[in-house]
């Protein structure tokens, strides 16, 4: 069970996302140029209170990261370890991941599970901070952390591929902050991780079916995904 804040976290572990750090974001086309932006409207895992004049920037180490908690989070899974849901070209057309570089140090609550102390036994967090569909607990501990003067925290992605996240702190809105480079979501982003991405066919390509049998025959056969590499 995923408790309530402690009073005192001034033993919580901390792990340091250092000047310079770099990180990725998924953003839309026409943001892309500015990226940073810390949203406090709720929707966030880790945002603080909207009154409170502070939010949350969320990236990930990796494109592959960004992309499970954004394209990926909610889609309906394969039932194959090795196989992610596809993804339609129309999905990722707005959208591009941006590398960034952090512009500060930033301290940060360590929740990932490799501080060096016991978190359940110690403070009550479960691996549930990361991965509750609820978000009204993480939230809770996201300002208490902020109250204990922590820049952010250091999270493990909710879809059990060991990745990491940051969750980092700062005044609510836009930074002007420009990106590193910028990157279309394609099969040559992504390749490096070991993923393809298998676009929706175009109309063009698909076949009319008029008859219940071809329906329930094309139904049956097993469609290509994409795959993670072994």
């Amino acid at each position: 069970m995923l408790r309530h804040p402690f009073v005192d976290l001034s033993a919580f572990p901390t792990s340091g996302c250092d000047k310079g750090t770099e990180l990725w974001r998924i953003a839309a086309a026409e943001r892309a140029t500015a990226p940073w932006w810390f949203s406090n409207s709720g929707e966030g895992r880790f945002d603080l209170n909207r009154h409170s004049g502070y939010g949350t920037c969320y990236l990930a180490e990796s494109p592959l990261g960004c992309l499970l908690e954004t394209i990926w989070r909610d889609v309906v899974p394969t039932g194959d370890p090795n196989v992610l849901p596809p993804i339609a070209a129309a999905e990722v057309a707005s959208l591009r991941a941006v590398k960034v570089k952090v512009p500060s140090n930033y301290r940060c609550a360590d929740v990932t599970g490799q501080g060096s102390k016991q978190l359940h036994t110690s403070f009550g967090i479960t691996d549930a901070i990361g991965t509750c569909d609820s978000y009204l607990r993480p939230q809770e501990w996201a300002g208490a952390w902020r109250a204990h003067d922590l820049d952010g925290v250091a999270y493990r992605l909710s879809h059990g591929t060991g990745l990491n996240g940051w969750a980092l702190f700062g005044q609510e809105g836009a930074r002007n902050l420009p990106g590193v480079s910028i990157h279309h979501v394609n099969n040559e982003l992504l390749n490096a991780e070991g993923v393809s991405i298998s676009s929706a066919p175009g109309i063009a390509e698909l076949d009319v079916v008029d008859d219940e049998a071809t329906a329930r025959n094309v139904l049956a056969t097993p469609m290509a995904h994409p795959r993670l590499s072994d």
